[in-house]
Order: structure tokens, then C-alpha cells, then sequence
């Protein structure tokens, strides 16, 4: 049976009021001097000690006035020294302060054990109250109880206003998510519960991340919030071999629940990490790279070994995202891994860039639209640019057909400056043309086909639009209606340029091509002027 919150809280023990007056300490001010001042005297009232005393603040003429020694000057917000306690603080005029107000507020833990196979951290708030002529005071209150057991995951309580019942309660839940009740990672945690962490079976041989010594160790100067680290150790049955073992970027993972894909309920470690036992040591020595473990986990549930493939690559090349890795398995049931990889190597080297994701992407369109990557031609196409950008405009042609009629309604003079803007700035050279944007919708397929943002967003042929600068197409001249370089350009300036996925193909090359289209475009600006000046002559 489902243990109730009132039979949780009945097993809580008492708060030590140690732990609280620790916690009272960690604020830097303990109270002020409020001051008042009367004729020559001035009352002086210590926040701290709660004594009243009175003193001079300035000369008097009389005799029991001016007997007293040692003028206070007193001064709103300056400091000041209690004349009973000896306490340096502030000194603040009755007059210009409320009667009371909270003066500052923190956070604070409390972790206890519960038995033999329980731990619960116990999270406080606390403000600090001042009071005008009253010693200071502090509240207290709990606001969430977070509940760990071996292999479970973590019980969180916490205390409410019931308005419906009209009364404080805890609660098993935390009502959507409420922003008001905050996971305190930057609590005071009390030396108290380090105590009972080292006390509690279940952290027995878990490494402490306050020991420096462990730290150093194990963490690589990598600090995680105590609570949720403890929370990760007593939910995962691996937390303390993963830790110990050095991976990190696993560890970190867990205790930021960023989806590790791992499986408490299988037997054994790498079947809840999901992969095979061969690929452990590869994940050690990088640390539990996130990504690494994204690709063997992919391997795993492909049911395969994947001989012959640098995984290591691989993991470097994809974003985490297990759209790709499954990708990855739909290739892999087709072809061997170490055939695919000379394929991307084979690519990459032929166009310039690297081809992964490109290929990545390709893939995922074919499938999504039925073709059988059976076929060896779709499968490993020649022109892998060109078919995956016909795939491109095939899988969205309907998506890009609506966007381009929005944008020849919108920017109508993007067609009209056609012809002025291509005696201005088309050119040919080395196999290569460029020329200004035909129209609107002609921008919006280029930047679909490229995955780039020139015509995703407005911006770039709304400039074109007003002629804020000119959108330009460089393509090979041996397939002139095939995207390959998109130019952004104002008079004769280069603004920026780009090829698919905002790379740089044979950046060197290009930017010398350029740099002569554009001392072309000079030229041919000054000898236009000339001929003018020539005919108005």
C-alpha cells in the first residue's frame, strides 16, 4: 500500500535548534542601532543585545548633559558600535525605518536518516525580521521534504496553503510545477547532514563531492547540488561504480535528468545503460560522453555489431538527438557501417564540407517518403548535394509552395528590380556564374535547399525588397539552376556568404574569386560613371 504524507511526516524527527541557530548565523547582519534623537541627547536602541541606552550627541550646557562621556554620532546608515555588546553594524534613525520588515531571506537544508534504508533532505526557508526598538528575529519555515530509497526514485512533499480547506497541509506533488516553490541548489547545507549522509548505508561507498580528495578524483573540479547528487545515487544501482569510474559527463547527466536512456529495471550495468558489455571501456575513457553513449545505445537496439566503424567519430559528428542515431540504424540494417563511412569520407572529400549531416538528412527524407534504401542507387546516390536537395523541395513542396506565394505578394519589387540589378552585378568566371534573385519565392527555395536562413525569415528579402542590400546567387556553370552560394551584398561590399548549412565550401578559393568579382564591380561602376559624364558632355 502507498505510504500516505501523513505517515511520512509522522516519521520526522526533531529539528536539533542547533541547525536553525547555524543557519540564523549565515547572515551577515544581526541587527541594527536604531537611534533617536532629543535635544542634546540621543536613545539608542541595539537590535542585537535588545539594551537601550542613551548618550550625548552633541555639547550642552547642561550639567548632568554635558557629564555624560563619549558623544555618539549617530547618522542614518552610517556605522556604529553598541556601547553595551561592543556589536559594529549600522546606524538607522527610528524616523526613516518601519516598525517591522524582513531585512533578508535564505535557504537552508536539514538531511536526516529514517531507519536503515531511508533518507529524507528537509528544505527551510528563513527570513530574517527586524523590528524598530525590538532585538531581531528569525522564521522559520519547512517547504519541501525530498524522500530517497535504493532504487527508487525520489518522494518530494511539500507544504501548501489549502484555500479550498483554509488551512497549511503537505501535499505528495508539486501543483504544476509552481514557480514559488523553487529547488533550492543553492541552499546552506548544515554540517549536520553531512553527519548522516556518512552514516547512511545507502552512501556508504558513494564519494562524497564536499571531500577534496574526491573531488579531485572523481570530478574533475565539476560541482553538482548536493541534493540532487545524492537523489541521482539512491535512485541509479550503477551511480557509484559510474562515478568512480570517472564518467563525469554521465554522472552529470543523471543528476540533471538530461535522458540517458538508462533502465533500472534490466540486470545487469550495461544492460541498463543500454549498451553492449564490449563498449564500456570506450565510454570510460571519454569520460561517459553523452554522445558516445547515444551511438552505442543506438548499436544495441539495432541488434548488431558495429565492426569496422569509428564510433568515436561518428559521436563526434551527431547533435545527440536520437532521430539521427535511429537514422543511423536504418542505414546500417542496409549496408555495412565501415562501407557507409567510406562513403561520407568519399563525399565530404568531393564537395568540401563534411557530408554527414547532409547524408543524415538525406536518408531521413527517403524514408519518410517510402523508397526502399534496399536500392543501392538511393542508398549511396553519386550526387548525394543534388539528390538530397531534390528531396528537400520534394518533401516540402507544399509548405514551400504557400511560403513563396506569401512572399511574391509581400515583396513585389524583388521581381521588378530583376533586370537593373543583373546589368549591375552579373558575372562569369572560372566555371562559375553569379546573379541577383529572380524574384522573392526564388530566395525562399534557396535558403530551403541550402538550410540556411536567408529565406526562412523576411529579413534578408525585405532588405532586398527596399534595397537595404542585394541577395546574389554563385552557382556552377555547368548547373546553373542548382543552389550552391548564397551572397548577401551592399554597392560593392560583401556583407557575408554562405553554402549549405552556413559552411564555407574551398573557403580560400571563393574568397579570392570574390575578392576579384567585387574590384570588377568597381570598375565597372567607375567606367559606367565616365560614360555618362561623357554623354552629358
Amino acid at each position: 500500500m502507498k505510504e500516505t504524507v501523513e505517515e511520512r511526516d509522522s516519521h520526522m524527527r526533531k529539528i536539533q535548534p542547533r541547525d536553525q541557530k547555524w543557519a540564523e548565523d549565515k547572515f551577515d547582519t544581526k541587527g541594527y542601532i536604531y537611534f533617536h534623537k532629543h535635544g542634546a541627547l540621543v536613545d539608542c536602541f541595539c537590535g542585537k543585545c535588545g539594551t537601550k541606552y542613551i548618550g550625548l550627541w552633541k555639547a550642552s550646557e547642561d550639567p548632568f548633559e554635558a557629564a555624560l562621556q563619549n558623544p555618539i554620532k549617530a547618522a542614518h546608515n552610517k556605522p556604529g558600535k553598541c556601547r553595551m555588546c561592543g556589536y559594529e553594524t549600522k546606524y538607522k534613525a527610528a524616523g526613516k525605518v518601519r516598525d517591522r520588515y524582513v531585512n533578508a531571506k535564505g535557504r537552508y537544508v536539514i538531511g536526516q536518516r529514517m531507519g536503515k534504508e531511508e533518507f529524507v533532505f528537509r528544505v527551510f526557508g528563513v527570513e530574517q525580521v527586524m523590528y524598530k526598538n525590538r532585538p531581531v528575529e528569525y522564521d522559520h519555515m519547512e517547504y519541501i521534504r525530498i524522500f530517497l530509497r535504493p532504487g527508487k526514485r525520489a518522494q518530494k512533499d511539500y507544504f501548501i496553503y489549502d484555500w479550498w480547506a483554509g488551512r497549511d497541509r503537505w501535499i505528495d506533488h508539486n501543483l504544476g510545477g509552481m514557480s514559488n516553490i523553487p529547488m533550492p541548489d543553492d541552499a546552506y547545507i548544515t554540517p549536520s547532514t553531512y553527519r548522516e549522509i556518512r552514516n547512511t548505508p545507502m552512501f556508504k561507498y558513494v564519494p562524497d563531492p564536499e571531500d577534496k580528495v574526491a573531488r579531485d578524483r572523481y570530478f574533475h573540479d565539476k560541482s553538482y547540488p548536493l541534493m540532487r547528487y545524492y537523489e541521482a545515487a539512491a535512485h541509479y544501482p550503477d551511480f557509484e561504480m559510474i562515478v568512480k569510474t570517472e564518467m563525469y559527463r554521465l554522472v552529470n547527466a543523471m543528476i540533471w535528468k538530461l535522458g540517458t536512456g538508462y533502465r533500472s529495471d534490466r540486470k545487469t550495468y550495461y544492460d541498463r545503460l543500454g549498451i553492449y558489455k564490449s563498449r564500456v571501456k570506450d565510454l570510460i575513457e571519454a569520460y561517459g560522453s553523452g554522445q558516445l553513449l547515444k551511438v552505442f545505445q543506438a548499436e544495441r537496439r539495432s541488434g548488431s555489431h558495429w565492426d569496422g566503424l569509428n564510433i568515436k567519430v561518428v559521436a563526434d559528428r551527431i547533435t545527440g538527438c536520437s532521430a539521427e542515431t535511429d537514422t543511423l540504424i536504418k542505414i546500417y540494417k542496409h549496408a555495412s557501417p565501415a562501407k557507409v563511412e567510406r562513403y561520407i569520407e568519399k563525399i565530404t572529400k568531393k564537395e568540401g564540407y563534411s557530408a554527414f549531416r547532409e547524408y543524415m538528412d538525406y536518408i531521413d527524407m527517403r524514408k519518410k517518403m517510402g523508397y526502399d534504401l534496399s536500392n543501392e542507387i538511393i542508398l549511396f546516390p553519386k550526387e548525394l548535394h543534388r539528390r538530397h536537395n531534390e528531396m528537400v523541395l520534394e518533401t516540402e513542396n507544399k509548405k514551400l509552395d504557400e511560403r513563396k506565394k506569401e512572399v511574391l505578394r509581400k515583396y513585389p519589387k524583388v521581381a521588378e528590380k530583376y533586370k537593373k540589378l543583373s546589368d549591375i552585378y552579373s558575372a562569369a568566371a572560372a566555371g562559375y556564374i553569379i546573379r541577383p534573385a529572380k524574384d522573392a519565392a526564388e530566395i525562399v527555395a534557396e535558403g530551403r535547399v541550402l538550410h540556411h536562413c536567408v529565406g526562412s525569415s523576411d529579413m534578408y528579402i525585405s532588405a532586398h525588397n527596399s534595397g537595404r542590400s542585394t541577395i546574389l546567387f554563385l552557382r556552377k556553370a555547368s548547373d546553373p539552376d542548382m543552389p550552391f552560394i548564397t551572397i548577401e551584398i551592399k554597392g560593392e561590399v560583401i556583407k557575408q556568404w554562405f553554402g549549405a548549412y552556413d559552411k564555407k565550401p574551398d573557403k580560400e578559393f571563393f574568397e579570392g574569386w570574390l575578392s576579384t568579382y567585387t574590384n570588377e564591380l568597381k570598375k565597372r561602376k567607375s567606367k559606367n560613371k565616365d560614360e555618362k559624364a561623357a554623354k552629358t558632355a
